[in-house]
């Protein structure tokens, strides 16, 4: 009679094995994009997408095991989100009933394209880590909720009660009132030397920021707080993706946007070189969509991402000739690029923000070698009209969700070339968690009707040092 039970009992371990594992596969970095399938709704319904983020059970956060690969781990240490799970429920669960006990740091996503509102999320998690406070994100536009899933279950959604100003409100701003000019110089100063437990009273219950630049390179040089990023297990170079990847992924709805190029990018085989390029030509592509790409400006511009690209295939194909990749296996793990074989297995992405390029572009490549996505109109987040009387349209919100995909499937190659002036592609590339890949193309003068071309070759030696890449536009 025993032994029945005896093999049900390993059955059902060999099952809860099974499920460890697939869930760890799940959230590896690599395959972030395609975990998106975790939302409540497939009508774009927002009311029900948010009593997701709110109704968490509180199982989900005291039982959770974080199922982070390896490679998240070792780039991203594995004890600071555990420990910040527990204080964010603390803080929005049990002191819910007395708010004065609440602390909380708002980020006030009160303008910027997708890229910029990223950059300045993870600025605010990681000064809610700091200060110990719950981390939330009062986004403009299309919700931000209706386009991502937070996989780890922190309720970041803003509720209206969390800047009530009779509780203890305090705003901190590097955007003068009129939205024009900047008052970066105290912000700067605030997170690159001050200690952040001090900037506000400590019986101030919200802080709430509204930022126009990233602050994590500030940061990793505060006395205050540099050493305990790194006992976190934090790097300057990595902590943008790590905070990124534990706090949301693309939803089932974005996700599905760009499905066929997620699965035509992950379809090449181990030791393939997948090169990103992300062409910024500008606001204006949004306003004026009749022309853009083709005026010799343009394209002598943008003919250097090829020609980037070109130089980097060159590069690492000599170094397989040198070192091939050991059959079934990818050299990306840690230490690099893959080395692709040969050009057949080179491929590019193109993200940009001009229609008209990508197809001109697919049109110039053999069939599979070049991915983009032609089928969903591109449009700018921040470009939505505030007062609309019928509120926030169908096409916005598709439109956040595009932007949202692309952008995590960027992430997804192995290296970036990039538009300088353009935080999308950086922070993408960021997300990635892959050292020395980032090759950036200065942009477009429009005023002066010129470019300044990109400093020598693209190979192994020549891409951008930290400091350089997170420097240019809103800084990182």
């Amino acid at each position: 009679m025993k032994r029945p039970r005896i093999v049900r009992v390993l059955f059902v371990l060999l099952g809860c094995l099974i499920l460890v594992v697939a869930v760890a596969l799940i959230y590896d970095g690599s395959v972030l994009l395609g975990s998106g399938t975790r939302t409540a709704t497939s009508s774009g319904d927002c009311s029900e997408l948010q009593e997701r983020h709110r109704s968490m059970r509180e199982h989900e956060y005291t039982q959770i095991k974080l199922p982070f690969s390896p490679r998240y781990q070792n780039h991203c240490g594995r004890t600071w989100q555990l420990q910040y799970l527990a204080l964010h429920r603390k803080i929005v669960s049990e002191q819910r009933d007395d708010p004065t006990q609440q602390r909380l740091a708002v980020y006030d996503a009160y303008r910027n394209g997708l890229g910029d509102r990223l950059t300045m999320s993870v600025t605010v998690f990681l000064y809610a880590l700091l200060t110990d406070r719950a981390f939330r994100i009062k986004w403009s536009g299309a919700p931000l909720e209706t386009a991502v899933d937070s996989p780890f279950g922190v309720q970041w959604l803003y509720e209206p009660t969390d800047d009530d100003p009779s509780l203890g409100k305090v705003e901190m701003r590097d955007y003068l009132q009129e939205g024009i000019g900047y008052e970066w110089r105290a912000i700067n100063k605030a997170f690159g030397d001050n200690d952040l437990r001090r900037l506000v009273p400590e019986r101030t219950r919200t802080t709430v920021l509204r930022l126009n630049q990233g602050q994590i390179w500030e940061l990793f040089d505060n006395p205050h707080h540099r050493q305990q990023l790194f006992e976190l297990g934090l790097r300057p170079e990595t902590a943008f993706g790590c905070v990124l990847n534990f706090l949301m992924h693309p939803n089932r709805e974005a996700a599905a946007l760009v499905r066929p190029q997620y699965d035509a990018l992950l379809a090449t085989p181990p030791g393939s070189l997948r090169i990103g390029l992300q062409v910024r030509f500008g606001d204006t592509v949004f306003l004026d969509r009749k022309v853009c790409g083709e005026a010799e400006l343009q394209s002598n511009w943008s003919a250097q991402f090829e020609r980037c690209a070109a130089e980097l295939e060159e590069a690492y194909q000599l170094e397989a000739r040198i070192h091939p990749v050991p059959p079934g296996q990818n050299a990306l793990f840690f230490r690099g690029p893959p080395f692709p074989v040969n050009d057949t297995k080179s491929v590019y992405l193109l993200v940009s923000d001009c229609e008209p390029f990508r197809r001109a572009l697919q049109r110039r490549f053999v069939a599979g070698k070049l991915i983009t996505q032609l089928e969903n109109s591109i449009k700018h987040i921040d470009f939505v009209d505030r007062d609309s009387p019928v509120g926030i349209t169908r096409s916005e919100i598709q439109g956040l969700r595009l932007a949202v995909a692309e952008f995590f499937l960027f992430g997804l190659t192995d290296l970036h070339v990039i538009t300088r002036d353009s935080s999308f592609g950086r922070a993408a590339a960021f997300r990635s968690l892959r050292p020395h890949a980032i090759y950036s193309i200065p942009s477009i003068d429009y005023v002066r009707g010129t470019f300044i071309p990109r400093g020598g070759i693209c190979n192994r030696h020549n891409w951008d040092q930290w400091r350089e890449a997170v420097m240019h536009w809103i800084r990182l």
